[in-house]
């Protein structure tokens, strides 16, 4: 598509491989301002494969290592940028993680990758449930079995 989201037919696209795939009827007619909040990070844009635009009002985001990003319908940007200062400190942590939830203003929400290992759970969740969160205060990122990330004044500028 070109930068006022009006597709170009194309017979061969392989050359375009490493470009993001827009999901949604009205996805390419919302994909300019998605893009423009992507640049801001560009080292963790270059790992978005998919965009979904949900609802006729937010994306959700795939990275290429299969991790779902949830953006919030107002405020992606900052959002956004919150989680690339997170990715720069701790780029690891995001190879473990299923999902980040970054629709609500104060903190993100994770859900770790299913474990074959972890005895404790007996089927996969689809979405992350009380059972399988425990609470994190953001000073530093000590351990991956956490589901609510808990954002400090420092996270959120």
């Amino acid at each position: 598509m070109n930068t006022d989201g009006k597709i170009i037919p194309l017979e061969d696209i392989s050359e375009f491989r490493s470009l993001i795939v827009l999901i949604g009827s009205e996805a390419p007619k919302k994909a300019t301002k998605l893009f423009q909040v992507l640049a801001k990070e560009p080292e963790l844009a270059t790992k978005v494969k998919a965009a979904v635009w949900i609802g006729a009002r937010r994306w959700n985001l795939h990275l290429n290592n299969s991790t779902k990003i949830y953006l919030p319908e107002f405020g992606a940007d900052g959002a956004w940028s919150r989680l690339a200062k997170i990715y720069q400190k701790q780029q690891s942590i995001f190879e473990d993680l299923e999902l980040i939830d970054l629709r609500l203003a104060d903190r993100i929400v994770v859900q770790e990758r299913y474990n074959m290992k972890d005895n404790d759970r007996k089927l996969r969740p689809s979405v992350p449930n009380a059972r399988s969160k425990e609470t994190l205060m953001k000073q530093k990122i000590p351990k991956l079995g956490s589901s609510v990330l808990k954002l400090d004044n420092e996270a959120k500028t």
